[in-house]
């Protein structure tokens, strides 16, 4: 990894901008990780409903650890990393769905000072909070097709505000930025652009236009090599692994390309998986 790297996760309310500007700093920033909200297909919708509290964050945790892991393996040509939330949203969310004194809750704390803090080590939290007021009227829109989430009970967002203010701060290595934003949009990209070094205002964009299936503009990525992408076609896509953020490329002596939930690596007998225990495997060795 490269000491220059700079590493950011962006977490906070609903609502109060930060996968705004995620989406502003992935396009802005020339030399990007770029890590998008972890969040389940139809078919792990399917398999997730089964499972308690406890076994669902275990499930996001898990998907979080391969991305701390990518970022901390990233080659020198990055300069900057930025996920769309991380640990502390998943347990944000069983603080305040559970109660913070619950078993449940618990439990995931522990895993997460375990085994999942150490790997943040060197990672900025940008904490991004709004009142409660503010969060529910900037997801009205969004109210009627997300009938049954708790987004829009305000005891809830509450408990989240009451997360992050104070428990955040005491679990994550670096919280280092907690900015209000009940003001303008406007307000919000520039403090966040300020902090990540990147002019989150301006139209510019380093990312070209999107080409075909195989490339990714959200990650500004492609799959070029064919055998990795028959691989990733046939394991599931970017539902098997998520979307490439990096190229094909030569890593401590394989051939891997990275993507943000785990690699593909090309080697002589075909390709294969790096999951998020190979990932974590690599980065101790």
């Amino acid at each position: 990894m490269s000491a220059e790297l700079r590493r950011y996760v962006l977490d906070g309310m609903p609502g109060s901008g930060k996968s705004t500007a995620f989406g502003r700093a992935v396009m802005a920033a020339p030399a990007c990780l770029a890590f998008a909200e972890i969040n389940p297909t139809r078919t792990s919708q399917a398999a997730l409903k089964g499972l308690g509290s406890v076994e669902r964050s275990m499930w996001y945790l898990e998907r979080a650890v391969a991305q701390l892991c990518v970022a901390r393996l990233a080659p020198a040509r990055f300069q900057l990393a930025i996920s769309d939330k991380g640990p502390l949203s998943v347990l944000a969310f069983i603080y305040a769905s559970n109660g913070p004194g619950s078993a449940e809750y618990a439990a995931v704390e522990r895993a997460y000072l375990r085994a999942i803090r150490e790997l943040c080590r060197g990672e900025r939290a940008l904490i991004l909070l709004s009142s409660v007021e503010a969060s529910l009227e900037r997801r009205t829109l969004k109210r009627e097709s997300q009938k049954g989430y708790p987004w829009y009970d305000r005891e809830f967002l509450e408990l989240l505000i009451s997360f992050f203010e104070h428990v955040a701060p005491q679990l994550h290595p670096q919280v280092e930025v907690i900015a209000t934003t009940d003001d303008t949009l406007t307000e919000t990209l520039s403090v966040v652009g300020d902090v990540l070094g990147v002019d989150l205002l301006s139209a510019v964009t380093h990312r070209p236009p999107v080409r075909d299936d195989r490339f990714y503009q959200m990650t500004g990525h492609r799959i070029d090599d064919d055998e990795v992408w028959e691989f990733f076609e046939r394991e599931g896509g970017s539902d098997f692994i998520g979307q490439p953020v990096t190229p094909l490329m030569d890593h401590h002596g394989h051939r891997i390309q990275f993507f943000d939930r785990g690699a593909i690596e090309r080697g002589r007998d075909g390709a294969r998986h790096w999951d998020a225990k190979c990932l974590v495997e690599q980065f101790r060795a």
